[in-house]
């Protein structure tokens, strides 16, 4: 009987993993897309506070009878991704606020670019493709920086501004994957907690001393439903990024602003000029091949 050499599996990322990855784009493209929308009557920094805190007592609850204590690395990772997060969410809630969706949400894709680069520097190979599609990620969003809007094309308050806050908060969010990947190996649950809950401590103390005008209780429902999204997103990305590349799975999850434009298009009908959709259809196309790959 002829004797065969055994073939070397092609590595891959296990089922679960990427239903987390994805189930994490999900809850935070709906999110982001419900935050985005609130933040045009309401106060961003109130609406950012209400959505991390939330979301951040709600996984407490869950860590505090699901984990053990948080040890001292699992405060200090969940401190830096608050802080992180706090900024980045901040200005990327008050960039969907004052610009299209359409065009503000496929610039965070960018992002992804700081875990790409961080696993390569932590020794992670991923493939050629995979770099390709950092680089479309990238020059996606500068066609889309360029872009002149069109007669149709659903106008922005202040498209310059929500440009800048956007690539701002895409680098800024990016960090966050790599802090994540950090704390995968502790406690998830206390780390999502936690960094929710640092986040949003800030904007509240900055709530109250801008005197920002509270929601009223419906407002105030719905942003809570929106914070229970949120938090998911938090559970569901450190969980799917413990085992996976981080140059890979971070791009997965990365997905989520295609979700918000989605939700955009559907729910707002936002119109985009033929420029910005090619843009837009770049970083998608680069964050496919990044994931594909």
């Amino acid at each position: 009987m002829a004797s065969y050499g055994r073939r070397t599996p092609c590595p891959t990322l296990p089922r679960v993993e990427i239903v987390l990855a994805l189930g994490a784009a999900l809850a935070w493209g709906f999110a982001d897309f419900a935050s985005g929308v609130k933040s045009r009557t309401n106060s961003t920094i109130v609406v950012t506070a209400i959505v991390l805190g939330a979301g951040g007592i709600v996984t407490l609850a869950i860590a505090a009878v699901s984990e053990e204590a948080p040890t001292g690395r699992t405060v200090v990772l969940a401190l830096a991704a608050g802080a992180a997060t706090g900024l980045g969410v901040t200005m990327f809630f008050h960039a969907l606020a004052i610009g299209v969706i359409g065009t503000v949400a496929p610039i965070t894709c960018a992002g992804t670019s700081v875990p790409v680069i961080w696993g390569l520097v932590q020794g992670e190979r991923p493939s050629a493709g995979q770099l390709i599609g950092v680089v479309l990620a990238i020059g996606g969003v500068v066609v889309i920086a360029r872009a002149v809007a069109d007669p149709d094309t659903t106008p922005a308050v202040n498209a310059r501004l929500a440009l800048i806050l956007a690539i701002a908060a895409a680098f800024t969010l990016g960090t966050y994957y790599v802090v994540a990947r950090e704390a995968s190996d502790t406690g998830p649950l206390w780390y999502a907690a936690l960094g929710q809950i640092f986040a949003a401590i800030p904007l509240v103390l900055l709530a109250f001393i801008r005197r920002a005008p509270i929601p009223n209780r419906r407002e105030s429902r719905a942003l809570v439903g929106i914070a229970m999204a949120n938090g998911a997103g938090w559970i569901l990305s450190v969980s799917a990024l413990k085992e996976g590349l981080l140059s890979v799975v971070s791009v997965l999850i990365a997905l989520y602003p295609a979700l918000t434009v989605l939700f955009a298009r559907i729910f707002l009908s936002e119109r985009l000029s033929h420029l910005q959709r090619a843009g837009a259809g770049i970083v998608f196309a680069g964050v496919a091949l990044i994931a594909a790959t």
